[in-house]
């Protein structure tokens, strides 16, 4: 189960990891309610109703390809959110929780790839 953050992040890095949270689940386009509880419960209800709602706001202007939108690109969003989680806000436990939803969604090999993808991003 997530847990609450142990603190709240100053707004920059709360935005950094919450935002692909909701692109994630903006860009499931059946519905997984999971992933949006789940940001609920580490970031707060009011936290995470008020970025969603931004976010939606933000995306009205954002012309994206295909390969931003549906499953691919959720996962990708998902991931950045772990690294996010893992690295920056250290929160091993809730970074493993997402893991695992990420790898029942989309597979072991999916997750994996996306990881190693943006960890080399970040060191190169």
């Amino acid at each position: 189960m997530p847990t609450k953050l142990r603190f709240t992040p100053q707004p920059p890095a709360l935005k950094r990891v919450l935002v692909p949270f909701l692109d994630a689940y903006l860009n499931l386009h059946t519905g997984e309610e999971k992933f949006l509880d789940f940001a609920k419960t580490v970031f707060g209800a009011d936290a995470t109703d008020k970025a969603l709602k931004e976010r939606k706001e933000e995306r009205k202007g954002i012309a994206t390809n295909g390969d931003a939108l549906g499953e691919g690109g959720a996962c990708t969003s998902l991931m950045r959110a772990y690294v996010q989680l893992r690295d920056v806000l250290a929160e091993p436990e809730n970074a493993k929780e997402l893991w695992e939803m990420a790898e029942a969604k989309f597979g072991v090999e999916k997750v994996k790839e996306e990881v190693a993808k943006i960890e080399g991003e970040r060191s190169g």
